[in-house]
């Protein structure tokens, strides 16, 4: 579905001659705590709740706050024995199929690219915002396939990666133990229209509690919390936390 009604990227293809299409990056495999909160469907960010960050919410903070944990309990949850159990270190396979079957429908398949980029450490700064280096193999791609001879240059070397002005999530340290990458557990928040704050894990999960505090608990929608409140597991795992 699109923003019209029965529309899609693959009807607008057929009415355009010659118009090419190339996939939306999106990959949790780094960021597998990380999560939206409100209404998502409506594909407006008006309609997410904000964090201290962003539109960007720790699926164990929020679960914390809604079953009532304190902040100092949550933190105990951000281990990675705790992430296995949640799931977490699935993602990186999901989530790359995701991405690849994605890429292949629009006729722009990633596997190749997706090999290079694993291997070259961290290549998204959130979920939907890949780093520099992947849209510049993207548009480096695009620019040969159109008949255009690109300079052999990377493209770090004359642009700036303009997304690291917006909210950059850490890759924590359970998860980059797991994957052989840097780790931190620093919050960057949004920079474009003044200095961006950098939050530790304690101030961003705090941070993150008072805000959920000033809105009704029905407006703290999630799916992956509504799936975690089906499985009797993972809330015995917080009450464990409390």
């Amino acid at each position: 579905m699109g923003f019209v009604a029965g529309g899609n990227v693959h009807g607008l293809a057929e009415r355009v001659p010659g118009l090419r299409l190339f996939p939306t990056v999106l990959f949790s495999g780094f960021h597998p705590d990380l999560v939206h909160v409100g209404d998502e469907a409506s594909l407006r960010l008006s309609r997410l709740i904000a964090s201290p960050i962003g539109p960007y919410h720790s699926a164990i903070a929020l679960q914390g706050y809604r079953l009532g944990l304190s902040v100092e309990a949550t933190l105990r949850l951000y281990t990675g024995p705790v992430f296995e159990r949640l799931g977490y270190f699935d993602l990186w396979k999901l989530s790359a199929e995701y991405l690849l079957r994605t890429a292949r429908d629009v006729g722009f398949g990633l596997d190749r690219e997706f090999a290079v980029w694993s291997r070259g450490g961290v290549f998204m700064h959130v979920i939907n915002h890949p780093r520099l280096h992947v849209l510049g193999d993207m548009a480096r791609r695009l620019a040969r396939e159109s008949g255009c001879v690109p300079l052999d240059i990377p493209v770090e070397a004359y642009a700036p990666d303009t997304l690291t002005t917006e909210p950059v999530w850490p890759v924590l340290p359970a998860i980059a133990e797991r994957y052989g990458v840097p780790g931190s557990t620093l919050f960057k928040g949004d920079g474009r229209r003044a200095p961006p704050r950098l939050l530790d894990l304690p101030e961003f999960v705090a941070e993150s509690f008072a805000l959920y505090a000033r809105h009704r608990p029905q407006d703290l929608t999630c799916a992956r919390l509504d799936a975690w409140d089906t499985e009797p597991g993972i809330r015995a795992l917080f009450d464990a936390a409390g």
